[in-house]
């Protein structure tokens, strides 16, 4: 077993491309001669195991004490037994003698010297698509599981939408589907109907949305690096960058990151703060009349709890006395995109990379709709 798992292991990209074609097939045992004849009737392949005695006037011997065993093909059958196809060859394997024409012959009955003969079935070729049925999802007590379930979840994914794929239609999923419906132009109820369903089949947004373009955006900027106040200025100076800052210490955190950049060779480089990476793209697309800070991009926004996120929501940051002090972009799959500080810039990282209550709330830009 270890050499088989060893084997397999080193080989495995090679066996499975071998295997891809045989992906649904089936196996049953075969316990009588019939059936074994029956199979090769109906071309199926038959594969019997059998122990290895020795090959004597072409006959596989089965009786007495076996130096291994050996998997092999019957291919038919004579009036003296089976016609089996011997893996060696003509050749033998290594000092094992063979067969002139590399088969062997195998009494009937000697097929079952081991109680393993097999018969593999093809996968059964379907006239019409089968269609299953897809029931409404909803919660109920107790929940509601099963494949239909893991479906809806692993579309909900697809969309961008974080949910567990643990196949139970629980609140938090129900909370995923609301705010699936709510930017689909759905009845954000909650359940997943036939109207939904559509709507989860569909392959997610081309691109050509705002959402879309504004992710796009967003990802072309990490990188870029963090000053107080910017907004994507790229004539970027030393003196420029002691002029923005708040202190002589921050602007020298952000210069150490501006000759890194450079030394990177990023060319450009832009310069924002955590609302201006979000208020340049708004206002590039006419989105909204001004600049605004992160309390400001709070007011824009419809408050959404965090089991209801989807691409292109914001997420910020409160301070003790409920001040909304840093914001960032939920992009979907767990990751948020934001101007995190004069350290790091602009990066793309996990929504729970400073710990799971790092983001206190969740809101909903109206003008991204």
């Amino acid at each position: 077993m270890p050499d088989a798992a060893q084997y397999a292991n080193t080989n495995a990209e090679k066996m499975l491309k071998a295997a891809a074609p045989y992906v649904g097939w089936v196996w049953a045992r075969a316990y009588t001669v019939d059936e074994i004849k029956a199979a090769l009737m109906a071309g199926h392949y038959v594969i019997v195991c059998l122990p290895y005695i020795g090959i004597s006037n072409g006959r596989w011997l089965v009786d007495g004490r076996p130096s291994g065993y050996h998997e092999m093909a019957v291919v038919g059958w004579t009036r003296n037994g089976w016609k089996v196809r011997n893996s060696w060859g003509t050749t033998g394997g290594g000092s094992l003698s063979s067969t002139a024409d590399g088969y062997v012959e195998l009494a009937f009955e000697d097929a079952f010297a081991c109680n393993d003969v097999i018969i593999l079935f093809p996968p059964k070729k379907q006239d019409k698509p089968i269609i299953e049925p897809r029931r409404t999802l909803r919660v109920k007590s107790p929940y509601m599981t099963g494949a239909d379930v893991t479906l809806c979840q692993r579309r909900l994914a697809v969309h961008g939408f974080t949910v567990s794929i643990d196949g139970i239609y629980g609140k938090m999923t129900a909370a995923a589907v609301r705010a699936f419906q709510s930017v689909s132009g759905l009845v954000a109820d909650g359940i997943c109907g036939a109207k939904t369903w559509a709507a989860l089949d569909k392959e997610p947004s081309n691109g050509t949305d705002k959402v879309s373009r504004f992710i796009a955006w967003l990802k072309k900027r990490v990188g870029d690096i963090y000053v107080w106040g910017g907004q994507g200025e790229t004539d970027i100076t030393e003196a420029w960058i002691r002029k923005k800052e708040t202190s002589s210490s921050n602007a020298k955190r952000v210069i150490a990151l501006w000759n890194k950049r450079k030394a990177e060779g990023r060319n450009p480089i832009a310069a924002y703060d955590c609302s201006g990476l979000i208020t340049a793209w708004l206002l590039a697309e006419g989105l909204i009349p001004a600049d605004t800070s992160s309390r400001g991009l709070w007011r824009l926004c419809t408050g959404i709890t965090r089991a209801e996120l989807v691409p292109g929501d914001l997420l910020f940051r409160k301070n003790a006395l409920g001040i909304v002090h840093h914001v960032g972009v939920y992009i979907g799959g767990g990751e948020v995109i934001e101007a995190q500080g004069r350290d790091y810039g602009v990066v793309q990282r996990g929504i729970n990379a400073s710990g799971a209550d790092y983001w206190t709330d969740c809101g909903r830009l109206g003008v991204l709709k």
